[in-house]
């Protein structure tokens, strides 16, 4: 009977800790503008300032002054989203090391008339010039990113060999593993929001989506579990070693 619970458990802790991982790399982060239109007036105008372009400027000031600009506002989406993992993250780190710099469709941004392209055409403009500006740093965070996670796809293998092997050791490497992934996401998005506020618009906010709060729960459940369930086997053997 001992060994049947240890097998059914070792079968529920590799399923928990690979579904864990598969979440932490696979969910989405989400960075959310919940007032577009200011979003737009606000580069617009910063795009116009920044221009040596006289006619850019002159046709700015005809739009605003004829009311097209509000009109050209409605036809805006109220909100915007844009979602990116952990993966997402590694193809666009690859792609800006070969090319030196990022674009709109690998940040999945999307423009539908004329006014979004303006405006994303900043943002990756933006985006880029702070890349550029910070280069050694940038590079320096990639190598550091990458790293982490090799170390974070190699503590969950440890932890599966270890939940096979039945060693108590496994619950140390998941949940490592786990809260190293997710602290990395959370900062992360800490971090880019800050940015993203000060260089784009203010009311940019980079979010953790719910998929990612469940792979850290589940590993911290699979890394707990393992050793409650450890413990009680150990237990009932002595029980019965000493009847």
């Amino acid at each position: 009977m001992r060994k049947w619970i240890l097998l059914l458990t070792k079968i529920i802790m590799v399923g928990l800790a690979g579904f864990s991982l598969y979440l932490l790399l696979l969910s989405h982060a989400s960075a959310r503008v919940d007032d577009t239109h200011q979003m737009v007036k606000t580069i617009i105008h910063r795009v116009v300032k920044k221009s040596e372009n006289p006619e850019l400027k002159t046709a700015v000031k005809i739009v605003e002054g004829s009311g097209m600009e509000n009109f050209l506002l409605a036809t805006l989406p109220k909100k915007y989203q844009v979602g990116f993992s952990y993966a997402d993250v590694y193809q666009l780190t690859t792609n800006y090391e070969e090319h030196g710099k990022v674009t709109a469709k690998e940040l999945h941004l999307k423009s539908n008339n004329r006014l979004e392209d303006v405006a994303m055409q900043f943002l990756v403009k933006e985006i880029n010039h702070q890349l550029h500006k910070e280069a050694d740093q940038v590079y320096h965070v990639i190598s550091v990113y990458r790293f982490s996670i090799f170390v974070i796809i190699l503590l969950y293998i440890l932890a599966v060999i270890q939940f096979i092997l039945g060693r108590y050791a496994a619950s140390i490497s998941l949940l490592i593993g786990c809260f190293g992934s997710f602290g990395g996401l959370w900062y992360f998005c800490q971090e880019a929001t800050k940015s993203l506020q000060n260089q784009v618009y203010s009311g940019i906010k980079v979010t953790l989506n719910p998929g990612i709060w469940w792979g850290l729960i589940l590993g911290t459940i699979a890394g707990i579990s393992w050793l409650i369930v450890l413990k009680f086997l150990k237990n009932k053997k002595d029980v019965t070693q000493d009847a």
